[in-house]
């Protein structure tokens, strides 16, 4: 029960059995999603090639081999360019010369920081068609109107077929 007690207490509390912790910031465009490792979190004294990381959302969709095309744009060990937007990835790194993994969670609230036109594309196809249904409207009422002017304009009046002209 101590040792059970202990090692829940080195590896709940005091993280000494898990990778350290990094931060991780994420933004939305309107084609992509953007993972990115901040400034005093990055790699840059250790050689890439000297490290493994993944990059996973539901399932890993990158790592130091290989991407899921469908899904990643790019990727590096500080980011990666995602097509779509997940509102989690987690970024796993272990560097042989670092001595010990990391670990940071991207978050996003995808739906929240989505462009105003992915959020509200379905009113704006409603407004479309609003606008749409309007104009032809007019068209049709300004050609009728325009035929009835041009035909009152050729008529003869009742006054000019009496006297003759």
């Amino acid at each position: 029960m101590q040792i059970e007690c202990c090692l829940l207490f080195l590896c709940g509390v005091l993280r000494l059995c898990s990778g350290q912790d990094i931060n991780c910031m994420a933004a939305q465009e309107a084609e992509f999603t953007m993972y990115t490792i901040s400034e005093v979190s990055r790699v840059s004294d250790v050689e890439p090639s000297d490290c493994e990381y993944s990059w996973t959302a539901d399932h890993v969709i990158a790592n130091h081999k290989e991407k899921n095309p469908e899904l990643v744009l790019t990727h590096t060990i500080n980011a990666i360019v995602t097509t779509k937007c997940f509102d989690t990835v987690i970024f796993k790194r272990n560097c042989i010369s670092e001595r010990e993994s990391y670990m940071a969670y991207c978050a996003i609230n995808c739906t929240l920081n989505a462009p105003w036109f992915q959020k509200h594309r379905e009113f704006s196809y409603i407004w479309i068609g609003i606008v749409g249904v309007a104009a032809i409207f007019l068209v049709v009422l300004g050609i009728l109107f325009f035929r009835e002017c041009k035909s009152d304009a050729v008529k003869p009046k009742a006054a000019d077929v009496e006297m003759g002209n």
